[in-house]
């Protein structure tokens, strides 16, 4: 296994998953900000993502992960690749876990540990093909979630365009290994160069993206400039204000709502832990749970002193009225 060798200021393709906006990680400005930080002086260095104990063990079995995967396909695999491979001048980089071979070409149908996620009757493996190995707690699924590997394995491909298949070996909770085969798939291709392209312009201005969250929005204007102006928000379209309005009205309902119902059916649990609603036919349809919680005696604490700070709230005051 070799560590990273990939440049930090281009965009490396265990990367694109954050790009298409679909990783659990990490966000899109976040990605921004480690770019503008490496490519420009005056930016902030963004904190380092800790290596969690799965990511560790991820290390150690990346090996047997590949070498196991090769036997079940047959091939043999190199696993101690140095290149980085690159997509155009300065656009897009990846380096490999391993590179297959397939001495001769040979048809892969479907087996319990191969899947073919893009919904091919058999792929042809012919030639050298790429394989990226993960490894994780999740439970088996018989195709992987995009951002574990598939849109990886895709920006791959445009930097290996000798690679005409290629393989995402996932081990499931340390038992069970999945290879899941895919060929180059044109469309998904066209997205991450598009969205390279739309983050390289960005990366210039530089031009941050819609925030996905109230949190990550919250984070980007941490600060409020006494001296600007009210701004007009609107400008002649105030429909997300009316559609937050009513969102927030409908929330408050539900809100009400649940605590009505939950008020009845404690009530008719009364001291019971636990109760059931059955159906016309006396089948279980809905369980409930009201356990005790048990608690351990705790010294009396003193609150240390804490100095004044100031910070901006991160939800907003709305009001439908004009008093600012």
């Amino acid at each position: 296994m070799v560590g990273k060798i990939t440049s930090d200021k281009l965009l490396s393709a265990s990367q694109i998953a954050t790009l298409m906006g679909e990783s659990p990680f990490k966000t899109r400005n976040e990605l921004l900000k480690e770019k503008l930080y490496h490519n420009y002086k005056g930016y902030d260095q963004p904190p380092k993502t800790p290596e969690t104990e799965i990511m560790q063990w991820g290390n150690r079995l990346e090996p047997i992960i590949l070498q196991e995967s090769a036997k079940l396909l047959g091939c043999k695999v190199n696993t101690e690749i140095t290149e980085v491979y690159s997509y155009g001048d300065n656009f897009l980089e990846c380096s490999l876990d391993g590179i297959l071979n397939s001495i001769n070409s040979k048809k892969i149908y479907p087996t319990d540990h191969i899947f073919l996620p893009q919904g091919q009757e058999y792929i042809e493996m012919q030639g050298k093909g790429i394989i990226e190995a993960k490894n994780t707690r999740s439970f088996f699924t018989a195709e992987p979630p995009s951002w574990r590997g598939v849109w990886q394995l895709q920006a791959q491909f445009l930097c290996c365009p000798w690679a005409s298949w290629g393989v995402i070996a996932t081990l499931y909770q340390g038992s069970h290994l999945a290879l899941y085969v895919y060929e180059p798939d044109a469309e998904m291709q066209k997205q991450i160069l598009d969205a390279c392209d739309d983050f390289y312009k960005r990366l210039k201005q530089p031009d941050f993206y819609p925030s996905d969250s109230v949190q990550e929005a919250a984070s980007a204007y941490p600060l409020v400039e006494e001296d600007l102006p009210c701004v007009d928000l609107a400008g002649n379209d105030s429909s997300i204000a009316e559609d937050y309005y009513e969102a927030k009205k409908a929330q408050k309902e539900m809100a009400q709502l649940v605590e009505q119902l939950e008020a009845q059916i404690i009530d008719k649990m009364g001291m019971h832990q636990k109760g059931v609603f059955n159906n016309d036919l006396g089948v279980p349809i809905f369980t409930v749970e009201r356990k005790m919680r048990h608690y351990k005696a705790q010294p009396e604490k003193i609150i240390p002193a804490k100095p004044a700070r100031s910070e901006r709230q991160k939800s907003l005051t709305f009001k439908t009225d004009w008093s600012l």
